[in-house]
């Protein structure tokens, strides 16, 4: 599991911003909003929850494990 986290955590480098959105209905566009919002949320909610899991156990591989989560997402970076 330590390897599988290790090597499948995403980066904001994996993400594209060079390209242009294709256009959306206006209600379309409003839900792909809030599914990132929620999304965003989430994510939040999981590292705050894999730090607390990562202060109580005592196996270094689960403290590893936890501590694979990133603990703030870096800002995303201007396109070049």
């Amino acid at each position: 599991m330590l390897t599988l986290c290790q090597r499948d955590q995403w980066r904001i480098d994996d993400l594209d911003f060079g390209g242009r959105p294709r256009a959306l209905p206006r209600e379309h566009e409003e839900r792909v909003v809030q599914l990132f919002t929620d999304m965003a949320g989430i994510e939040g909610l999981a590292a705050a929850l894999f730090r607390e899991q990562e202060q109580r156990v005592a196996d270094a591989t689960l403290k590893a494990i936890f501590r694979s989560f990133p603990k703030k997402l870096p800002p995303p970076q201007a396109p070049k």
